[in-house]
């Protein structure tokens, strides 16, 4: 047998096999099912479903809670550079 022929046949199998594989679109009907599931505890692999939306809610909280933190510091940022310049002003007018 051909080598290239062999390659490509085992590329166009290959193909054939992975867009059998391909993920179903999710119906409202299943996500209804998942809903219900999710909320009886009676979904399958229940513990790492409940850890990995447990982890996603910390990732947002720990991304908003970065947000507010960045913020307070350019706000401080910005009053420290305020409270230098009329420092500066005060100290080239003389004053104390």
């Amino acid at each position: 047998m051909n080598v290239k022929f062999a390659a490509a046949l085992s590329l166009a199998l290959g193909a054939a096999l992975l867009t059998g594989c391909e993920k179903k679109p999710e119906t409202a009907m299943d996500n209804a099912a998942e809903a219900v599931g999710d909320a009886t505890d009676t979904r399958e692999n229940e513990g790492m479903k409940d850890a990995m939306e447990d982890m996603k809610d910390a990732a947002a909280d720990a991304g908003d809670a970065m947000g507010d933190a960045a913020e307070d510091a350019g706000e401080a940022m910005s009053d420290a550079a305020s409270d230098a310049k009329d420092s500066m002003n005060d100290m080239m007018n003389g004053d104390k």
